[in-house]
């Protein structure tokens, strides 16, 4: 199972089991992270950022909620079309809802000899997707290369950005940034520009909460798997884009959880090596509490940030059944 759940059951259970406190009185200051906002990815990936020629009257491939390729449309499905070609060679496609024809993504470039009847997956995609919500909101963002994820993803709720998670290669390092490519960068055939990444500072406790911080059926279905092991750094994000909380783990024992207020002090953090575990709590001003004080926030935030396990694919339901135990 998972080491990030049973951390995370401690930080809003304070008192489940006896872990050394920390006697740090100084608060870390927090990771600035500047996210990629909405705006950003819609115009960085539009079919006019695009450099394509246009594909007219191409054959339009049918796909029901499963990804299943069918004869026709379905209820609850999807289509694809492709809309053109690169300079490069490569074709242009573009998937839509089936029964409001609203587009289910961005325009996209494909792997060179794409097998376009696979519909979810990293198979057949060799730029960044953008999936978006029926309403026209972006749901997330994810990189590819050469038929497969890159390991960096973007989730968003309400056209705001919610979480973000890079898969790494080894231990988490802060020197890892988010990168923001568009699909137009892979018709250019040119580097990702990277994001900015910064640095900054530490309210009090509830306990029960009664209704989930986030519709969870609101977004698509996860179109990979690709996201849910391995070393990793994660960010999730308060509605006003503010650092809410930040994971590090190695994929196995090493992991490390802080959590911030909405002012962007830091309100708790924890480590552990898979032998032993450390919490430290601070007030909004930055003053040494217990970690029983803050019980209530960090329940809170323990909700949202299963959502956001469950989107990369790392939740499994566990959390959900810990907290409401």
């Amino acid at each position: 199972m998972n080491k990030i759940f049973p951390i995370l059951l401690c930080l809003v259970l304070a008192a489940c089991f006896e872990v050394p406190v920390e006697e740090n009185t100084i608060a870390p200051k927090s990771t600035r992270v500047e996210p990629l906002s909405a705006e950003q990815v819609l115009k960085e990936n539009s079919s006019e950022a695009l450099r394509f020629e246009p594909i007219p009257n191409s054959r339009i491939r049918f796909f029901d909620a499963q990804g299943r390729l069918m004869e026709s449309g379905v209820k609850g499905g999807f289509y694809r079309k492709v809309l053109g070609r690169t300079p490069h060679n490569r074709l242009v496609l573009q998937d839509f809802y089936q029964d409001n024809d609203k587009p289910y993504t961005l325009p996209f470039v494909a792997v060179a000899d794409a097998q376009l009847k696979i519909f979810n997956g990293a198979a057949v995609r060799d730029s960044r997707t953008v999936w978006l919500q029926p309403d026209g909101s972006v749901a997330r963002v994810s990189e590819f290369r050469n038929g497969k994820a890159v390991g960096e993803s973007w989730f968003y709720h309400r056209n705001k950005p919610f979480a973000y998670i890079k898969l790494l290669n080894d231990k988490p390092k802060k020197t890892d940034v988010p990168i923001a490519a568009s699909a137009a960068s892979a018709v250019n055939a040119s580097e990702p520009v990277v994001a900015i990444v910064k640095k900054n500072k530490p309210v009090k406790s509830l306990k029960k909460i009664n209704k989930p911080i986030i519709n969870h059926s609101s977004a698509p279905e996860e179109p990979d798997r690709s996201l849910s092991r391995g070393a990793a750094l994660m960010y999730f994000f308060y509605p006003n884009g503010v650092l809410m909380a930040e994971i590090e783990t190695d994929g196995n024992k090493q992991n490390k959880i802080t959590l911030y207020y909405p002012n962007s002090a830091t309100m708790m953090q924890i480590e552990d090596d898979g032998s032993q575990s450390s919490r430290a709590a601070w007030d909004a001003k930055g003053q040494k509490v217990t970690p029983s004080d803050v019980s209530v926030e960090a329940d809170v935030l323990a909700l949202r940030i299963e959502y956001g396990l469950n989107l990369m694919g790392r939740g499994q339901g566990v959390l959900a059944e810990l907290l409401s135990q």
